[in-house]
Parts: structure tokens; C-alpha cells; sequence
């Protein structure tokens, strides 16, 4: 009885493809990237912790693109209808 090897990865879906193709931004990427840019801030001034001038990168960043993500929300919403 022979057995054949199971693949290691799965071909990606087409909604799969297709996200990676066309990223959305969401609140949720805003807010990572916001993270992203805070902890940036933080090691860039060789700090293991947050102080108020990282929550300020990050807030600004966020401020940045949560426009942007909620303009792209309301478009996804409006041609669903």
C-alpha cells in the first residue's frame, strides 16, 4: 500500500489572491500600523517602554489614516447596496 505525501502549503483561495492583489485598509491596519509607528518611535530612542512622545507618533498616524480606511469603508459598504 503506497501513500501519497500530503501538500505542505494550500493554494490560496480567490478571495485570498485577491486581497493580496488589492489590500484594504481597515481600522484594524490603522490601528497596527499606529502600534508599528509608536514601537518605531520607542527603539529609535533606545526606550523599552512607550513614553508620551510614542503615544503621540501613534496617535498622529492613526489620526493619518483612519480618514483614508473609514472613506474606503463607506465606499465597500455603499456598492454592497
Amino acid at each position: 500500500m503506497t501513500t501519497t505525501a500530503q501538500p505542505t502549503a494550500t493554494e490560496p483561495t480567490a478571495r485570498t489572491r485577491r486581497a493580496l492583489r488589492h489590500p484594504t485598509l481597515t481600522r484594524e491596519l490603522a490601528s497596527a500600523s499606529s502600534r508599528d509607528a509608536g514601537c518605531r518611535s520607542m527603539r529609535k530612542a533606545n526606550r523599552k517602554r512607550w513614553n508620551l512622545e510614542d503615544w503621540n507618533v501613534a496617535c498622529a498616524e492613526y489620526e493619518r489614516l483612519w480618514p483614508i480606511a473609514r472613506e474606503l469603508e463607506t465606499q465597500r459598504i455603499e456598492a454592497q447596496r
